[in-house]
């Protein structure tokens, strides 16, 4: 009964666990753990408990020290606002699509230079003006002058769409912004771990970014994993077999 109340109650407080578990983590580690009083104890009492909880759940458990605990806040809030960035794309998509501006069949990126000017064109002039559309264009789109003047010719920008662009565009340059403030932050907590990532960088396909974002998830010390299934298992790596009245379902990575 004292088992189920405690996941509930670990299920409704959410995230505030974590403040308890470090503190109790801490007064076992400080050498103020009295459960060896429990057997003369005819009721055990919630400090009891909870190092009893503690010890029977938290060796099984990969809790990493703090200093990888902070870089994997980071790594994670980035690959948040990764996915925001992405949703603006396709909303500004969307308004494009809406407004009959078939840009995205012509360049390979909406957000590129090319297309940032054409766009920041349209919401700003009253009158389009194919050869000034030209002359915005960049590099090698040059070529496709003519694909993409195509493209625009017949758009129909009501304000709504307008206004949608214009903040979907503001809301992706501060998130750009946000994002490489990030990595700054991420960069300056992963310096201890420099040596690591180096050796790590040497595989193939592996880069200095990804190299950082594995060590914020499985931390440096691998003896916390009982095996490489183990790992494998945490990392979400392990194939599953989800089979259910003989029908099989999902079984990839």
């Amino acid at each position: 009964m004292l088992l189920i109340k405690f996941f509930w109650h670990i299920s409704v407080i959410g995230v505030r666990w974590i403040k308890r578990f470090f503190f109790q983590k801490h007064m076992i580690e400080a050498g103020e753990d009295h459960t060896s009083n429990s057997n003369n104890c005819t009721f055990m009492t919630p400090t009891l408990f909870n190092t009893f909880i503690f010890k029977l759940f938290v060796p099984s458990s990969f809790v990493p020290p703090k200093d990888i605990r902070m870089l994997r806040e980071l790594v994670r809030y980035r690959f948040k606002l990764i996915g925001h960035r992405s949703s603006e794309k396709n909303r500004l998509q969307n308004a494009l699509t809406v407004s009959n501006i078939a840009l995205a069949s012509v360049v390979s990126d909406s957000f590129g230079k090319s297309a940032s000017s054409i766009i920041e064109y349209i919401l700003t002039c009253d009158t389009f003006d194919p050869e000034y559309c030209k002359s915005l264009l960049h590099k090698s789109l040059y070529k496709k002058a003519d694909e993409v003047i195509q493209s625009i010719i017949g758009y129909e920008l009501r304000d709504d769409q307008s206004v949608k662009l214009k903040v979907c565009r503001k809301h992706y340059d501060f998130i750009n912004q946000c994002v490489s403030d990030l990595d700054k932050a991420i960069s300056q907590l992963a310096k201890p771990y420099q040596d690591l990532i180096d050796i790590a960088v040497t595989l193939p396909g592996i880069t200095e970014k990804s190299a950082t974002y594995i060590i914020a998830e499985i931390g440096t010390d691998m003896t916390v994993f009982k095996s490489d299934k183990h790992l494998c298992s945490w990392a979400g790596l392990t194939p599953q077999n989800n089979e259910s009245a003989g029908k099989k379902k999902s079984v990839h990575v």
